[in-house]
């Protein structure tokens, strides 16, 4: 497969000699404490630099060079060949370059595997003349909530009308998308290509607006170009065209003003300042809360302070089947707020691991309640700053529901109630109903036709998948998605406070 040649994991050169701005009226600057750099053999071209413009002529390639290239397009083709299915039913960019046609992309449901989308995204590829956009961020699929009659389910029915939604069954949602054979909502938003491309890449320029917010990290090939937009809105990934890459501030997709974009070479400072901010938002862990409600509780405060020995034995059965029992005193590995050193958060509490990502469950009956704490405070604190709650329901009978209109955290927004056949040790059967404030979109696996399940390693996965990917999905909303929008603005304004020099480009204009 290939790699990029830029990771720290490599130690192989380029076989091109760097990229450069090629427009006159866009300077190329460099923060003036930088030492001017030592000329380097160029391979297959001479640079000729100016003030603001560089010219770049290409010489006629070795037939080493040609044959390298040749084999480098052929074994493109054969990994392209071999994960077909991958790029079946192709998802749409979120930002595409008219002037490139024909490209193929894969199905963002069959993103599972960083090192193949790495290696779709290799320099060879674009040397090459197969057209492959494995680069590009892809729309996320949304599928709809059925305005059919649902059955009696886990909820009350009537929540709806107060802006929730409900999942009981498969025909809960209408699937009529690739969603749902999506295993992690939007997992390729982890994977860091900045670190495996752009980072210590020499080739890659940076173009800065301080007055519109916005920094584009581009590297140039031969017919397109890969970028990575950050603005106000977000960071997203796209490939433009020839043209688009000889003046990428007069790109109406990036800048709206082109006189006030400088660009920047790929200095150490800008590098990991960039690098940073892609480090930060890469996200590893989940945090989830957990309540036991009994049967026929419905008060608050009643099911915030109940406590571990009132919970039945399906309850902790249950918990080990989804995660594992830790002591918190000393635990090194992801803590979710909780206390690791003095105890004021309880002795112990249950981690899980599932798809690279680390799992803490704020389990409310082992938080120790407060003195003379009628309310479970300490409890509501953890449990009331989750995006995602799982309950476990305990019913007396079958009118006997749980309604999340009782919880008065606002954050809390997705609820994953579990109900077991039984309360004993011997409980083999679990009932499951979801409910979503009305923002969030519905988000896989999505349930069964019965929303029944088994004790078993499948339910296992179906509930951490459905947490995360709940969560996951609770993310793109209004209300989130303006907080994540409030941070990636402060970001991208404070390295551009940081290198944008005005006074630099007003001497070089």
């Amino acid at each position: 497969m290939f790699k990029s040649k830029f990771s720290k994991k490599r130690n192989s050169t380029s076989s091109e000699p760097p990229l450069t701005c090629s427009d006159s009226k866009i300077p190329t600057v460099s923060p003036p404490t930088e030492k001017p750099k030592k000329k380097r053999k160029a391979s297959v071209g001479s640079v000729f630099k100016g003030i603001g413009e560089a010219l770049t002529f290409e010489k006629e390639k070795t037939a080493e060079e040609k044959a390298k290239e040749e084999q480098e397009n052929l074994m493109v083709l054969q990994l392209f060949k071999q994960n077909l299915e991958c790029f079946e039913k192709s998802s749409e960019p979120v930002l595409l370059c008219e002037s490139l046609t024909g490209y193929k992309r894969m199905n963002k449901a069959k993103i599972t595997k960083r090192d193949l989308v790495f290696a779709m995204c290799g320099e060879p590829v674009y040397k090459g003349t197969i057209k492959i956009d494995c680069w590009s961020t892809l729309k996320m699929p949304i599928d709809s909530y059925s305005t059919k009659q649902k059955r009696k389910c886990l909820i009350p029915l009537d929540i709806e009308k107060d802006g929730y939604c409900i999942e009981c069954d498969e025909s809960s949602i209408e699937q009529k998308t690739e969603l749902k054979n999506m295993t992690i909502v939007d997992f390729e938003s982890e994977f860091p290509f900045y670190k495996e491309f752009f980072y210590r890449n020499p080739n890659v320029k940076h173009y800065l607006s301080k007055e519109e917010n916005v920094i584009c990290s581009i590297q140039r090939f031969k017919e397109v170009s890969r970028c990575i937009l950050r603005n106000n809105k977000g960071v997203i990934r796209c490939l433009i065209g020839k043209e688009e890459s000889e003046k990428p501030q007069c790109y109406d997709k990036f800048f709206n003003e082109p006189k006030n974009v400088i660009c920047l070479d790929n200095t150490p400072e800008l590098d990991d300042a960039l690098f940073e901010m892609e480090n930060k938002s890469i996200i590893t862990h989940f945090k989830f809360g957990v309540i036991y409600v009994k049967p026929n509780q419905n008060d608050e405060n009643k099911i915030f302070t109940t406590s571990a020995k009132d919970c039945s034995p399906a309850f902790w059965k249950f918990l080990d089947l989804i995660g594992n029992k830790i002591e918190l005193n000393g635990w090194t590995g992801y803590r979710g707020g909780l206390d690791v050193k003095s105890g004021s958060t309880g002795t112990h509490s249950y981690i899980s691991h599932t798809h690279n990502f680390e799992i803490m469950f704020h389990v409310s009956p082992l938080i120790p309640l407060l003195q003379d704490d009628g309310q479970g405070l300490e409890r509501k604190r953890h449990v009331g700053n989750d995006v995602v709650v799982l309950i476990f329901k305990e019913q007396s009978n079958q009118n006997d529901t749980f309604d999340p209109r009782i919880l008065t955290s606002h954050f809390n927004s997705i609820f994953i109630v579990v109900t077991p056949d039984k309360p004993t040790i011997d409980n083999i059967h679990y009932k499951v109903t979801v409910c979503a404030k009305a923002e969030i979109n519905s988000f896989p696996p999505y349930l069964n036709e019965t929303g029944t399940y088994f004790h078993d390693d499948i339910f296992r996965d179906f509930i951490l998948r459905k947490l995360i990917n709940g969560e996951r999905t609770a993310m793109f909303s209004p209300t989130f998605r303006l907080n994540y929008k409030k941070t990636i603005k402060e970001e991208i304004k404070n390295i551009n406070e940081q290198f944008y020099k005005q006074d630099l480009f007003a001497v070089l204009k």
